[in-house]
């Protein structure tokens, strides 16, 4: 937003919020004017994120419909129904100019593309499942456009990273994502349609691809064809009169073009129909959540908000949708639903490594990329804002307005260059990357080994290094200045992350300890051969971690120093100790067979962790509850017995003291002084006394009885 002053009779000024109004846009219809920008919990932004849900929602009815409907009957249905919808809502024949016969060839045109777009899209759908369908086909056209671009070059810094993102989310559902369920689906009851589907797939084995890859592929060649003749589409809706005319236009003519074969199918008696009327209620869902009215409501948010907003968080709420969906979808008591009862199964393309990945990655490339599309445009030239009262148009300044923007890798630049700077952030980084690198290799060995145990130590040793990500950012936004906003700064961040670290340990204690003591019940049989020399690298990696780590872990048990530190010390020490457990238990099972000395070393090591863990969270619990500091109660007595000697001091109240981050020590102190009392001077002699306690935020307020009068005042001093 930019902030114009308006400047009116009787010095008035007036603050408005000017901003380019999207309703200009061909697609939504209106004029320039006043926008504003919902809020999260705003009621357009609720309807989008509810809207993006049940989209999700009918994208896997017409994926269960699919399974028993013939492909042209279903989209023949679907595009009638919202024919219908459109022509009473929006009356696109009687409302408006009438329609020329080149304009009809347009529309004629147009309707002919979206049915083939249409039914290459329901045919990935097919091959690759609902989840991944949202994943590909959800991205906005911005960021797809955007990283189509970067094949030629880049204009921005900060748009590589959003690109590498985006190739890698691509790349984790092609090559990580093992989804083998559609092998078993692909039977239909349009003989056709499967025929199709079975030549696709044989195609697909020939060039080395698994059909649930080629149904990825399919499904984003499908985007990048909608977003190029969307772009078409824009300008032939200007002609016609409108986006909402020009879509329910369209809408009736991909009907009309459907009819002759679907009338065709059921004249041979190819296919019955028998489909329609079991599953008439989900088609009626289907048309309304997928097409209608997400239509509708993304129309009127974007009217109301910007493009840009839009188009983040559309795509952020399909991606969360479908995840909430699929793993609802997957429940075993959805069966009982007759569009799920013929086919239900909890392996139809479900989750995977892969999918969690891209959806991460997915949502990061397209914040990234919005960002930077929006910084390249803004350096280009000025942008129409709005108009004044007068009727005057107002523009922004274009890169003046976002001098103090950086890209991300001048941000990472700096950022690395601080981690360096410091020894204990500089430990941290080098063991960090000491880590991945090890994890990188494992994974790598193991996909080439086709070993599931080194492939799911790898990924353990991934989610491991979070803890090393999370205490680096804490030591690295510790030192930065303080605002407005967090005027104390920001050194209470390494507590929070100290505690969030022991939170995390406890939890793996916990779960290790419940595991043991159900395998010590029952021991089941462990695959040790390889286990020992994994194992072992593993520990080698472990104690360089603990020799680079060890100064910071005794400064912390010294005087409460950086819990931050404490924390990643503790997760490096119980990966240690778990290595240590398997390979003990692993010599153990393989010299005597002991099949109990797995899980009587788990017992050992969650034991270790907790207790090992407890002082870090009595430490950081007691700051972040802002507990007088440890070790100082006695010595705080005996300051504030000093407080009274001081002359001219009655008494004292509200002592306050309290530890605000590893280093600091902030306090605040009322003192009831005499009338003849100089307050300079009781606060330059209460300052030294606490001196040596090392407070760096202390505050005394000196009080006298003309303070106490006027607030024990009926009037409390107000006037009026």
């Amino acid at each position: 937003p930019f902030v114009v002053i308006v400047l009116r009779p009787r010095s008035e000024i007036k603050l408005k919020l000017m901003e380019y109004n999207n309703e200009a846009d061909p697609l939504i219809g209106g004029a320039i004017g006043r926008v504003v920008i919902p809020k999260w919990h705003s009621p357009f932004t609720m309807a989008l994120l509810l809207s993006r849900f049940f989209h999700a929602i009918g994208i896997y009815l017409s994926y269960e419909v699919l399974k028993i409907a013939p492909l042209l009957q279903f989209l023949f249905v679907v595009k009638l129904c919202c024919a219908l919808l459109y022509v009473i809502l929006q009356k696109p024949i009687s409302s408006g100019r009438p329609i020329e016969k080149i304009e009809w060839y347009k529309i004629t045109l147009h309707a002919v593309i979206l049915v083939l777009l249409q039914w290459l899209y329901l045919i990935g759908m097919r091959l690759c499942g609902p989840l991944r369908t949202i994943l590909v086909f959800e991205n906005s056209d911005v960021v797809v456009l955007t990283v189509l671009s970067a094949v030629y070059s880049f204009n921005l810094r900060s748009k590589k990273l959003g690109v590498y993102l985006f190739v890698l989310a691509l790349f984790s559902l092609l090559f990580f994502d093992n989804d083998d369920a559609i092998n078993s689906n692909i039977e239909s009851s349009d003989e056709q349609h499967n025929t199709i589907l079975r030549y696709i797939v044989q195609s697909l084995s020939w060039i080395g691809l698994s059909d649930h890859k080629g149904g990825i592929v399919l499904l984003f060649i499908v985007l990048c064809m909608s977003i190029a003749h969307d772009s078409v589409l824009r300008k032939s809706a200007v002609e016609i009169g409108g986006a909402k005319r020009m879509n329910a236009l369209v809408t009736a003519m991909e009907a009309a073009i459907i009819s002759p074969l679907v009338l065709i199918q059921y004249l041979l008696n190819t296919v019955g129909s028998s489909w329609f009327t079991a599953n008439f209620t989900y088609l009626f869902v289907i048309v309304l959540s997928t097409y209608v009215g997400s239509y509708y409501i993304k129309a009127i948010v974007t009217a109301r908000s910007s493009a840009q907003f839009v188009a983040f968080i559309s795509p952020l709420a399909s991606f969360i949708s479908a995840l909430i969906v699929a793993y609802i979808w997957a429940l075993p008591g959805l069966a009982f639903l007759p569009v799920r009862s013929a086919t239900a199964s909890s392996k139809d393309h479900a989750f995977s490594a892969g999918v969690i990945l891209s959806v991460v990655c997915f949502s990061l490339a397209t914040r990234m990329l919005l960002r930077s599309e929006a910084l390249q445009q803004r350096n280009v030239k000025g942008q129409l804002i709005g108009f004044s009262e007068g009727g005057l148009p107002l523009y922004n300044a274009g890169m003046a307005n976002n001098s103090s923007k950086r890209s991300f890798t001048s941000v990472m630049r700096n950022s690395i260059y601080q981690i360096l700077g410091q020894s204990h952030t500089r430990r941290i980084f080098f063991y960090l990357c000491l880590n991945l690198a090890f994890t990188a290799v494992e994974l790598l060995y193991g996909v080439l080994t086709n070993s599931l145990g080194l492939i799911s130590d790898g990924f353990h040793m991934l989610f491991d290094s979070t803890a090393l990500v999370i205490g680096l950012y804490a030591a690295l936004v510790a030192k930065w200045k303080s605002t407005k906003s967090f005027s104390f700064g920001f050194g209470r961040v390494e507590v929070l992350s100290g505690f969030l670290n022991g939170i995390f340990l406890v939890v793996i204690a916990i779960f290790i300890f419940m595991e043991a003591i159900h395998r010590l019940i029952d021991p089941p049989e462990v695959r040790s051969e390889r286990l020992v020399l994994v194992s072992f690298l593993g520990l080698l990696v472990n104690m360089v971690g603990i020799f680079s780590l060890r100064h910071s872990h005794f400064e912390a048990h010294g005087h409460s120093h950086d819990s931050n530190m404490h924390g990643v010390f503790l997760h490096v020490l119980a990966d240690t100790l778990g290595s240590v457990g398997v390979i003990v238990s692993s010599l153990l099972i393989q010299t005597f067979g002991w099949l109990i000395a797995d899980p009587i070393c788990s017992l050992l090591i969650s034991i270790l962790i907790f207790m090992s863990v407890l002082p870090l969270l009595r430490q950081s619990i007691s700051v972040l509850l802002l507990r007088v500091p440890f070790g100082h109660e006695q010595k705080l007595s005996n300051l504030l017995k000093q407080v009274l000697s001081v002359n001219g001091v009655i008494s004292y109240q509200n002592p306050q003291f309290w530890r605000h981050s590893s280093d600091t020590i902030a306090g605040t102190l009322h003192v009831r002084a005499k009338m003849s009392a100089n307050e300079q001077s009781i606060i330059t002699r209460i300052h030294a006394i606490f001196k040596d306690l090392g407070i760096k935020y202390f505050t005394v307020q000196v009080e006298k009885d003309t303070y106490y009068k006027q607030i024990s005042s009926p009037y409390n001093g107000s006037t009026g």
